[in-house]
Protein backbone atom coordinates (compact mmCIF):
# COMPACT_ATOMS: atom_id res chain seq x y z
CA UNK A 1 0.00 0.00 0.00
CA UNK A 2 1.47 3.33 -1.06
CA UNK A 3 1.54 6.44 1.10
CA UNK A 4 -0.78 8.17 -1.39
CA UNK A 5 -3.31 5.35 -1.07
CA UNK A 6 -3.11 5.53 2.71
CA UNK A 7 -3.74 9.29 2.66
CA UNK A 8 -6.67 8.75 0.30
CA UNK A 9 -8.24 6.42 2.87
CA UNK A 10 -7.22 2.97 1.63
CA UNK A 11 -6.07 1.93 5.09
CA UNK A 12 -7.45 -1.62 5.30
CA UNK A 13 -6.75 -4.43 2.86
CA UNK A 14 -9.53 -7.00 2.71
CA UNK A 15 -10.66 -9.77 0.41
CA UNK A 16 -14.08 -9.08 -1.02
CA UNK A 17 -16.41 -10.71 -3.53
CA UNK A 18 -17.12 -7.18 -4.74
CA UNK A 19 -13.57 -6.33 -5.79
CA UNK A 20 -14.48 -6.87 -9.43
CA UNK A 21 -17.27 -4.30 -9.44
CA UNK A 22 -16.30 -1.50 -11.79
CA UNK A 23 -16.12 2.01 -10.37
CA UNK A 24 -14.41 5.14 -11.70
CA UNK A 25 -11.08 5.84 -10.06
CA UNK A 26 -9.64 9.28 -10.75
CA UNK A 27 -6.27 9.68 -9.07
CA UNK A 28 -5.32 13.12 -10.30
CA UNK A 29 -5.66 15.94 -7.75
CA UNK A 30 -9.11 17.46 -7.45
CA UNK A 31 -9.45 20.93 -8.92
CA UNK A 32 -8.51 23.61 -6.37
CA UNK A 33 -11.78 25.50 -6.85
CA UNK A 34 -13.87 22.42 -6.08
CA UNK A 35 -11.70 21.42 -3.16
CA UNK A 36 -11.96 24.84 -1.51
CA UNK A 37 -15.67 25.39 -2.20
CA UNK A 38 -17.05 21.94 -1.52
CA UNK A 39 -14.60 19.50 0.02
CA UNK A 40 -12.78 21.52 2.67
CA UNK A 41 -15.99 22.81 4.33
CA UNK A 42 -17.96 19.56 4.05
CA UNK A 43 -15.72 16.49 4.10
CA UNK A 44 -16.43 15.80 7.78
CA UNK A 45 -20.14 15.64 6.99
CA UNK A 46 -23.08 17.69 8.21
CA UNK A 47 -22.71 17.11 11.94
CA UNK A 48 -22.19 20.81 12.67
CA UNK A 49 -24.46 23.79 12.08
CA UNK A 50 -21.56 25.53 10.30
CA UNK A 51 -21.32 22.75 7.70
CA UNK A 52 -25.08 22.65 7.18
CA UNK A 53 -25.24 26.42 6.76
CA UNK A 54 -22.41 26.32 4.21
CA UNK A 55 -24.16 23.63 2.20
CA UNK A 56 -27.47 25.50 2.33
CA UNK A 57 -25.76 28.56 0.82
CA UNK A 58 -24.04 26.57 -1.92
CA UNK A 59 -26.67 23.98 -2.73
CA UNK A 60 -28.25 25.89 -5.59
CA UNK A 61 -25.00 25.46 -7.54
CA UNK A 62 -24.78 21.70 -6.96
CA UNK A 63 -25.96 19.14 -9.49
CA UNK A 64 -25.62 15.50 -10.45
CA UNK A 65 -22.52 16.19 -12.54
CA UNK A 66 -20.69 17.69 -9.55
CA UNK A 67 -21.71 14.86 -7.23
CA UNK A 68 -20.58 12.27 -9.77
CA UNK A 69 -17.26 14.03 -10.33
CA UNK A 70 -16.51 14.03 -6.61
CA UNK A 71 -17.52 10.38 -6.24
CA UNK A 72 -15.16 9.37 -9.02
CA UNK A 73 -12.06 10.61 -7.18
CA UNK A 74 -10.04 8.01 -5.27
CA UNK A 75 -10.04 9.90 -1.98
CA UNK A 76 -12.42 9.61 0.93
CA UNK A 77 -12.89 13.37 1.26
CA UNK A 78 -14.43 14.18 -2.15
CA UNK A 79 -16.31 10.87 -2.14
CA UNK A 80 -17.85 11.71 1.21
CA UNK A 81 -18.97 15.10 -0.08
CA UNK A 82 -20.20 13.64 -3.37
CA UNK A 83 -22.39 11.14 -1.55
CA UNK A 84 -23.84 13.88 0.64
CA UNK A 85 -24.65 16.00 -2.40
CA UNK A 86 -26.25 13.01 -4.11
CA UNK A 87 -28.41 12.51 -1.02
CA UNK A 88 -29.49 16.12 -0.59
CA UNK A 89 -30.13 17.10 -4.22
CA UNK A 90 -31.10 14.12 -4.62
CA UNK A 91 -29.45 12.17 -7.48
CA UNK A 92 -31.04 8.72 -7.69
CA UNK A 93 -29.28 8.24 -11.03
CA UNK A 94 -26.11 7.77 -8.94
CA UNK A 95 -27.60 4.86 -7.00
CA UNK A 96 -25.63 2.20 -8.87
CA UNK A 97 -22.32 4.02 -8.46
CA UNK A 98 -22.87 4.67 -4.76
CA UNK A 99 -24.08 1.13 -4.18
CA UNK A 100 -20.99 -0.31 -5.83
CA UNK A 101 -18.72 2.00 -3.85
CA UNK A 102 -20.37 0.82 -0.64
CA UNK A 103 -19.99 -2.83 -1.58
CA UNK A 104 -16.34 -2.42 -2.50
CA UNK A 105 -15.55 -0.35 0.63
CA UNK A 106 -12.13 0.58 -0.70
CA UNK A 107 -11.79 3.73 1.43
CA UNK A 108 -12.42 4.54 5.07
CA UNK A 109 -14.82 7.23 6.34
CA UNK A 110 -17.21 6.97 3.37
CA UNK A 111 -19.65 4.18 4.20
CA UNK A 112 -21.94 6.30 6.36
CA UNK A 113 -22.40 8.81 3.54
CA UNK A 114 -23.15 6.03 1.05
CA UNK A 115 -25.76 4.64 3.45
CA UNK A 116 -27.53 7.96 3.88
CA UNK A 117 -27.61 8.46 0.11
CA UNK A 118 -29.12 5.02 -0.46
CA UNK A 119 -31.66 5.65 2.30
CA UNK A 120 -32.63 8.95 0.68
CA UNK A 121 -33.13 7.26 -2.69
CA UNK A 122 -35.41 4.75 -0.94
CA UNK A 123 -35.74 2.44 -3.96
CA UNK A 124 -35.81 -1.35 -3.99
CA UNK A 125 -32.39 -1.24 -5.65
CA UNK A 126 -30.95 0.98 -2.92
CA UNK A 127 -32.25 -1.36 -0.24
CA UNK A 128 -30.80 -4.26 -2.21
CA UNK A 129 -27.32 -2.75 -2.02
CA UNK A 130 -27.68 -2.42 1.76
CA UNK A 131 -28.83 -6.04 1.99
CA UNK A 132 -25.88 -7.24 -0.08
CA UNK A 133 -23.45 -5.21 2.01
CA UNK A 134 -24.77 -6.72 5.22
CA UNK A 135 -24.92 -10.24 3.81
CA UNK A 136 -21.15 -10.08 3.35
CA UNK A 137 -19.73 -7.67 5.91
CA UNK A 138 -21.68 -8.95 8.92
CA UNK A 139 -19.81 -12.16 8.27
CA UNK A 140 -16.47 -10.34 8.60
CA UNK A 141 -16.19 -9.58 12.34
CA UNK A 142 -12.58 -8.48 11.92
CA UNK A 143 -13.69 -5.56 9.71
CA UNK A 144 -14.94 -2.60 11.72
CA UNK A 145 -16.59 -0.90 8.76
CA UNK A 146 -20.08 0.63 8.50
CA UNK A 147 -22.23 -2.36 9.35
CA UNK A 148 -24.12 -0.46 12.04
CA UNK A 149 -25.09 2.31 9.64
CA UNK A 150 -26.20 -0.08 6.92
CA UNK A 151 -28.42 -1.67 9.57
CA UNK A 152 -29.68 1.77 10.58
CA UNK A 153 -30.40 2.64 6.95
CA UNK A 154 -32.54 -0.49 6.57
CA UNK A 155 -34.34 0.34 9.82
CA UNK A 156 -35.02 3.81 8.43
CA UNK A 157 -36.45 2.37 5.22
CA UNK A 158 -38.47 -0.26 7.08
CA UNK A 159 -40.21 2.39 9.18
CA UNK A 160 -41.09 4.53 6.20
CA UNK A 161 -42.05 1.80 3.78
CA UNK A 162 -43.68 -0.72 6.10
CA UNK A 163 -41.10 -3.32 5.12
CA UNK A 164 -39.15 -5.70 7.33
CA UNK A 165 -35.72 -6.14 5.81
CA UNK A 166 -33.84 -5.61 9.06
CA UNK A 167 -35.12 -8.73 10.81
CA UNK A 168 -33.36 -11.07 8.39
CA UNK A 169 -29.99 -9.58 9.37
CA UNK A 170 -30.44 -9.65 13.15
CA UNK A 171 -28.89 -13.08 13.80
CA UNK A 172 -25.77 -12.12 11.83
CA UNK A 173 -25.71 -8.72 13.55
CA UNK A 174 -25.79 -10.28 17.02
CA UNK A 175 -22.96 -12.62 16.08
CA UNK A 176 -20.99 -9.72 14.59
CA UNK A 177 -21.19 -7.56 17.73
CA UNK A 178 -20.44 -10.40 20.16
CA UNK A 179 -16.92 -9.02 20.66
CA UNK A 180 -17.86 -5.35 20.15
CA UNK A 181 -19.35 -4.03 23.41
CA UNK A 182 -19.33 -0.46 22.13
CA UNK A 183 -21.58 -1.18 19.16
CA UNK A 184 -25.26 -0.45 19.90
CA UNK A 185 -27.83 -0.66 17.13
CA UNK A 186 -30.39 1.52 18.89
CA UNK A 187 -27.86 4.34 19.15
CA UNK A 188 -26.86 3.96 15.51
CA UNK A 189 -30.52 4.10 14.46
CA UNK A 190 -31.17 7.23 16.55
CA UNK A 191 -28.09 8.92 15.10
CA UNK A 192 -29.08 7.96 11.57
CA UNK A 193 -32.64 9.25 12.03
CA UNK A 194 -31.39 12.59 13.33
CA UNK A 195 -28.94 12.92 10.46
CA UNK A 196 -31.64 12.17 7.90
CA UNK A 197 -33.73 14.94 9.44
CA UNK A 198 -30.88 17.37 8.74
CA UNK A 199 -30.82 16.18 5.13
CA UNK A 200 -34.58 16.56 4.78
CA UNK A 201 -34.32 20.14 6.03
CA UNK A 202 -31.59 20.90 3.49
CA UNK A 203 -33.11 19.09 0.52
CA UNK A 204 -33.57 21.06 -2.68
CA UNK A 205 -37.23 21.73 -3.63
Amino acid sequence: MSLDDHIAGATVRHDSPFAGLEVPCRREPLEDSLRERWVVPLYFGLHTAKAREHLARQLGEADEQLARHLLEHFDWRPRNVGAHLAAVIPCPQLESLIGRLLLRSDLCYTGFAYCIALARFATPGAAGYLDSYLDHYLGQPQLYFDQQYAMAALAYLDRRQGSDRLTAHMPAWLAFIADKPGWHLDQAIDHFEGYMTHLDNLAMP
